[in-house]
């Protein structure tokens, strides 16, 4: 299982005003993590989880799971592969 950033991610973080360095300073995920991730790196659960209450949104407004091939997309309590 893997959580990968959605591509809308980089630009919810503009619109909420933070930088990379705000967001990292109010989440408490480092800088580098969040530049990986925003690049296409998988993140750790936590840090997701972090990120969403820094930005004041739900898990499936930022992230999707990726399970070996298939990507799992949660859209409103539904699940699409």
């Amino acid at each position: 299982m893997k959580i990968t950033a959605r591509n809308e991610f980089q630009r919810i973080r503009a619109e909420k005003g933070y930088s990379i360095q705000e967001l990292a300073r109010v989440s408490k995920v480092s800088v580098g993590t969040i530049c990986k991730m925003e690049h296409g790196s998988a993140i750790h659960p936590k840090s997701a989880k972090r990120l969403c209450d820094a930005l004041n949104k739900e898990f499936n407004e930022l992230f999707v799971i990726e399970q070996g091939n298939s990507r799992i997309v949660r859209d409103n309590n539904s699940e699409r592969i």
